[in-house]
């Protein structure tokens, strides 16, 4: 699915977004900006592996996929949106996430933002792709 020569620069932005992820999941969490009802392990957020593993591939696809920033900004506006008010929604009602005092809006901007910022990071870090 990816070209050799793109492989680096999607690895490492998929990392570096299930990283952030997974610390701004715990931070959040930690703060009572949202909490995790249901825990099958005391210390693991149960959507800790969505952190490292859904959103990371999604975000991945936008960013090998658009290649221009006009692309992958209007790739990460959808993919926020249906995290935000899809995604997120689904696993407060199965009872997985529950919001305290947190909006879907503030979620929106949040992946939005967090897509930009890496993508900027990972030009700036790594040489650029053809």
């Amino acid at each position: 699915m990816l070209k050799k020569k793109d492989r680096l620069h999607v690895f490492a932005f998929a990392m570096f977004i299930g990283i952030v992820s997974s610390i701004l999941d715990v931070i959040g969490a930690d703060i009572l900006l949202w909490g995790y009802p249901t825990k099958i392990f005391f210390m693991v957020p149960p959507l800790f592996s969505a952190d490292l593993t859904i959103i990371p591939v999604v975000f991945s696809l936008a960013y090998h996929y658009g290649k221009t920033w006009r692309r992958y900004t209007v790739y990460s506006v959808i993919i926020s949106f249906l995290f935000a008010y899809v995604i997120e929604p689904f696993f407060a009602w199965a009872n997985m996430y529950q919001k305290y005092n947190f909006h879907h809006w503030l979620s929106l901007i949040g992946f939005f933002l967090l897509a930009l910022i890496v993508r900027w990071l990972i030009e700036r870090i790594l040489p650029p792709r053809n």
